[in-house]
């Protein structure tokens, strides 16, 4: 519908105030509004989890909470599903009430649905079955949500911090794997831990 959905995390924790929302643009006009502007849908409650740690960073090494980071839409363009990157909970929104830049935060929070479980997480992504791929960066997993119920599909000591995911017309799910947890602002020592090649792997859809 000549739109187009961002989820603005900022970053909150490393020297940045959190002001996170879903920025909503008109692809004809050029207009666009920012949604949902720091409400409890859009925030984490709890610092990031990878691999079995907390992330930190910083002098003081405090535990980083990241705000909204995955989103998705639907193949009928009804629905944005989106979340915090730390445990939580999967939300929607129809994608008709974000095109209504004249309701308020109040009204578009009471449009928001809660779709259940998810993990700590960068990246999700949602198939026609309504399978939502999940990236679980603490357990080196991938999972699927599905009628609000979250199960493990795919596990790996390979699949170090599941990024971007994409379903693709072939029958798999494309998924990154960038290892951001071992990155120099996250370690303790402030090296570098990651080890190359930052992979690109596929598995097959779910059925």
């Amino acid at each position: 519908n000549d739109f187009a959905y961002i989820a603005d995390m900022t970053m909150g924790g490393m020297g940045i105030k959190a002001n996170p929302a879903i920025i909503a643009i008109n692809i004809k006009t050029g207009e666009a509004k920012r949604l949902l502007e720091n409400s409890r849908f859009v925030k984490s409650k709890k610092p990031m989890m990878a691999e079995g740690k907390m992330i930190a960073s910083g002098a003081s090494k405090q535990g980083v909470i990241f705000d909204i980071n995955p989103i998705t839409i639907d193949s009928k363009n009804e629905w944005v599903y989106f979340g915090g990157m730390s445990e939580g909970e999967i939300y929607r929104i129809n994608t008709a009430t974000l095109r209504n830049f004249n309701l308020s935060r109040t009204d578009l929070e009471q449009k928001v649905e809660n779709m259940g479980y998810k993990p700590y997480s960068d990246g999700f992504k949602i198939d026609k079955k309504q399978n939502i791929y999940i990236g679980d960066v603490n357990k080196s997993e991938i999972g699927i949500s599905t009628n609000k119920e979250y199960k493990t599909f795919i596990k790996s000591p390979e699949l170090m911090w599941v990024d971007g995911l994409f379903v693709a017309k072939d029958g798999y799910v494309y998924a990154t794997i960038n290892q951001l947890n071992r990155h120099s602002n996250f370690s303790s020592n402030g090296k570098d831990s990651s080890v190359k090649p930052y992979k690109i792997i596929r598995f097959k859809q779910a059925d």
